[in-house]
């Protein structure tokens, strides 16, 4: 969701001040924006006290940006959701100019700073992405992760800046009062305000004459005047679920998010007042609840997850319970009862709950007899109960018993994906030392990518820097990578780094890399001459293997280097049109716009195909694709 144009342009004259000031020169496209931002944040006590600085308006929420890596989830109604990897914690964020979701796809890996601005969280659109696809796996325990904070109230929607005395902090609050729409945060709680002033006479008529008209309303409304009786309310939410479970209707993709906040409805009920009135009735409530996924999920589209992380949220309430009733024998009776017809994995959160579920002696013996079962078990057999004795000791933080469970004996050459899970969980545990005696060889790991962040986590937790920069150059040699780059010279001396660049430079430009990621590389590290070179005499490959990302930095090539910026267009509006995708012909457009003022300026084609040429071509093979054709004519000057 964009903020209201006013505010951007606020923001935008002064953090544009703020950059330009921190350079100390004039900056030219998005990544020399972006290197401003980030020495600006990783610097800040440095900067913080120039006058020219402090004087700036956004000075005050400076301090208050959260920077660095994010997965981007998507664009809700009124936010996009994006996680902060290092904290784990999500934002409600709202978009600049451009909206988000246009400038990068669902799940996936981006580097951006958000900043608490006129009551949103605001994300300043200095993006750079990561070639890195997420898998289904992850994008789900994201999803589900996303899930729970939402619905605990977790998710961020507004970062407080404190009072301040500060010049800025005055001047901001001398601007003139501007209209902005309230954001999600604001206006329940000004709708609670509001409520309360409602005589509780006026209100209760309100809301039975609601309950009249609608079926769900009356029901919630009969579950609230039971809340003190946890018996009629169980029994109430019985019915509820046995409704949902019984249906006739298949439930379709479209109809499964409703029928998953149905579910999280009666969960809200079951959280709010049954667990804290009543946990043993809780108890049995949950259980009727989680054993109705089968007849569920059987009738259902649930593509999305979102039914599926209904019932792991039911598994964890069944911890919650079992810890307000004392962890009863009725829990690990219900533990018992369901975790074996875990047929659709939605109870597979039932173990993570064990020690909530289970009594120390308990869950000790139960250890003990999967212990037992699990030495009878085929040790490269992916399941079973080795599998479960595993994700208990995860979650009761032994990292010893988590190794006996994945590993069952094996060497971690012989089994090395397992082994870099079980030098994950000694490393979260503590145990760095003990977790890289863990790490397979890396002829043995065909995980690299895994393998090197999990060696870097560990040599970082060390202490051993020089270790971090020996993984860091494997990484620069294998990927050409800027970011490689970057960290490798982060972790040598200053007075290495010049020399180390000249090292680079060849790497890059006597390895097999693809024309794009060599261009990229020099684009990155501002050497236009070099990106402008391989580009140019590389135009057929290029487009042939042409991301979007390269673009972003490759803008400033425009000034010097226009052959080789149009190259870059041409990549970008061919894949659109040959492949005709309508939804982003607006970009088409764009891009076409801006090849043909780029070939004012182009007088040498070289080998490639000059414009007037290029663009018969493109009119002769799509001259029937009318929308592009409007939006391309909607941008005349």
């Amino acid at each position: 969701m964009l903020i209201p144009p006013e505010d951007s342009a606020d923001f935008l004259r002064h953090y544009k001040e703020l950059l330009t000031l921190v350079a100390g020169a004039p900056l030219n496209g998005t990544n020399d924006w972006a290197d401003a931002r980030d020495t600006l944040i990783e610097q800040w006590e440095d900067f913080k006290s120039r006058d020219s600085i402090a004087s700036n308006p956004l000075y005050p929420v400076v301090p208050f940006a959260v920077h660095g890596k994010f997965y981007f989830l998507k664009r809700y109604k009124k936010y996009c959701a994006m996680q902060h990897i290092d904290s784990g914690k999500f934002y409600a964020v709202h978009s600049l100019t451009t909206p988000l979701e246009e400038m990068m796809p669902e799940y996936c890996l981006i580097e951006a700073c958000l900043y608490p601005f006129r009551g949103v969280i605001l994300c300043d659109g200095l993006v750079r992405g990561y070639n890195v696809a997420l898998g289904k796996n992850m994008v789900a325990e994201i999803r589900e992760a996303f899930t729970t904070a939402k619905r605990n109230g977790a998710l961020i929607h507004e970062i407080t800046v404190p009072a301040s005395d500060e010049p800025a902090a005055k001047a901001e609050k001398e601007s003139p009062a501007r209209t902005r729409p309230l954001t999600v945060c604001e206006l329940s709680k000004e709708r609670l305000r509001n409520l309360e002033k409602i005589p509780a006479a006026e209100l209760a008529a309100f809301i039975n004459h609601m309950a009249d008209g609608n079926e769900t309303i009356a029901q919630f409304a009969e579950m609230f005047l039971k809340r003190d009786n946890p018996q009629e309310l169980a029994s109430e939410l019985r019915g509820m679920i046995d409704e949902i479970a019984n249906t006739s209707d298949f439930i379709d993709y479209y109809a499964s998010d409703g029928v998953a906040r149905q579910l999280d409805d009666i969960l809200d009920v079951i959280e709010r007042d049954l667990i804290p009135s009543d946990p043993t009735v809780a108890l049995y409530t949950l259980h009727d609840f989680i054993q109705s996924d089968t007849a569920v999920m059987e009738n259902a589209d649930d593509s999305n997850g979102s039914i599926g992380m209904t019932y792991h949220r039911a598994c964890q309430l069944l911890g919650t319970a079992s810890i307000a009733a004392d962890k009863p024998k009725l829990a690990e009776e219900i533990f018992f009862d369901l975790y074996e017809g875990d047929d659709y994995g939605t109870r597979s959160r039932l173990i993570d709950e064990a020690p909530s579920i289970f009594s120390e002696d308990s869950l000790q013996q139960l250890i003990q007899e999967w212990r037992e079962r699990t030495a009878k078990e085929d040790p490269k057999a992916y399941g079973g109960i080795g599998h479960r004795l595993a994700r208990i000791a995860k979650s009761i933080g032994n990292p010893e018993l988590y190794e006996e469970a994945s590993l069952r004996g094996q060497p971690v050459n012989e089994a090395p994906f397992v082994a870099l899970d079980v030098a994950k969980v000694y490393l979260t545990c503590g145990k760095p030392e003990i977790a890289l005696s863990k790490i397979p060889a890396e002829h043995t790991c065909p995980h690299h990518s895994t393998r090197s962040d999990l060696l870097i986590e560990i040599h970082e937790a060390l202490g051993n820097t020089e270790a971090v920069a020996t993984e860091y150059w494997k990484r620069f040699e294998q990927s050409a990578s800027f970011e490689s780059a970057r960290h490798y010279l982060d972790n040598i001396p200053p007075s290495e780094r010049d020399e180390a660049s000249k090292r680079m430079r060849s790497v890059v430009l006597e390895g097999n890399f693809s024309p794009l990621t060599k261009a990229t590389y020099f684009a990155r590290t501002r050497d236009l001459a070099t990106a402008a070179d391989i580009i140019e005499n590389n135009a057929d490959r290029i487009e042939g293997e042409y991301s979007a990302s390269l673009l972003d930095f490759a803008k400033p090539l425009g000034k010097q280097y226009p052959l080789a910026l149009s190259i870059l267009y041409r990549a970008n509006l061919n894949p659109i049109l040959d492949q005709g995708s309508s939804k982003y012909y607006r970009h088409a457009a764009r891009y076409a716009r801006k090849l043909e003022t780029l070939a004012k300026r182009i007088t040498d084609w070289k080998n490639v195909t000059p414009h007037q040429t290029y663009w018969l071509g493109i009119e002769q093979k799509h001259k029937r694709k009318r929308r592009f054709w409007e939006e391309y004519n909607s941008l005349a000057n």
